[in-house]
């Protein structure tokens, strides 16, 4: 439920039992079960809510593990692989080293925190 029907008031009785008239209508009233619902129903989804600034880190986590990836793929196996592509020996060991750390992060960190996170998320629920 997203919204409550609104009634435009005709005729009103007064808790004192008056009749009250308007023409053409009076004050617009809704139910006031389901504007107990619709109220509950808010309360549950800004409980459920990830922060802004939480949901912005997350984006901007997921983007650098992309890019990640993609200099990975597209230049880091190139110097690991062969010696040759590399300008020194030193960048061979250097990029051999850094490509250990990374796929060790892939593994135990990103790609896990990563697939809680989306579980997580209200979007996935």
């Amino acid at each position: 439920m997203s919204e409550v029907h609104r009634y435009k008031v005709v005729k009103m009785i007064s808790e004192a039992g008056n009749r009250i008239g308007y023409d053409p209508h009076g004050p617009v009233v809704v139910m006031a079960e389901a504007y107990d619902q619709l109220h509950a129903e808010n309360e549950r989804l800004q409980k459920a809510r990830i922060p802004a600034g939480l949901y912005r880190e997350l984006c901007a986590l997921r983007e650098l593990r992309d890019q990640t990836k993609n200099y990975v793929d597209s230049y880091l196996l190139d110097e690991v692989e062969d010696a040759e592509n590399c300008v020194s020996e030193d960048q061979h060991l250097c990029a051999s080293a850094l490509s250990e750390c990374l796929m060790d992060a892939f593994e135990a960190h990103w790609d896990s925190a990563m697939a809680k996170a989306s579980t997580n998320t209200p979007e996935a629920q």
